[in-house]
């Protein structure tokens, strides 16, 4: 089963062609995850695909290590047959060094980043909210991810 929760409806980013429109400030609370883990649960599945997605979710990375800790806690206590793997949607201008520790202690993850190609392409619609491209600092995310062995789909 797949459980893809919306953790915000910000973003960092100001993507020319973005389809949600403006963007805002409204962070999911740790209790609608853990009533959305509470309800796939008690489809009791064969396994648990837990995916973030928004907005940008890294600009909330307690509250992904928070989710995630709640999953594994239920998982292993009601149904330890179930796997969880991790799926996290990013931009990945935020990959810092504690984003980087945390992914690599997750036994199953995927990153999937959004990268629109050369500087050039990516640039003219990538934009931060102060209007700067964002390319440089995809790839540096790109290439940290890689060097700390997390998968990732771009």
């Amino acid at each position: 089963m797949e459980l893809c929760l919306v953790v915000d409806h910000a973003c960092n980013l100001r993507c020319g062609y973005c389809y949600t429109g403006e963007k805002f400030r409204r962070p999911m609370t740790l209790a609608t995850a853990k009533a959305a883990i509470e309800l796939a649960l008690s489809r009791q599945p064969f396994s648990l695909e837990l995916s973030f997605f928004g907005g940008e979710p890294l600009l909330h990375p307690e509250l992904l290590e928070a989710i995630v800790k709640y999953a594994q806690e239920r998982l292993g206590a009601h149904a330890p047959r179930c796997p969880l793997s991790i799926g996290l949607n990013t931009n990945a201008t935020l990959i810092d060094d504690r984003i980087l520790t945390w992914l690599a202690e997750l036994p199953r993850k995927t990153v999937f980043l959004s990268l629109d190609g050369p500087a050039s392409v990516h640039d003219r619609f990538r934009r931060s909210a102060a209007g700067q491209g964002s390319h440089s600092l995809v790839l540096s995310g790109l290439q940290q991810l890689m060097a700390a062995s997390v998968a990732v789909e771009v």
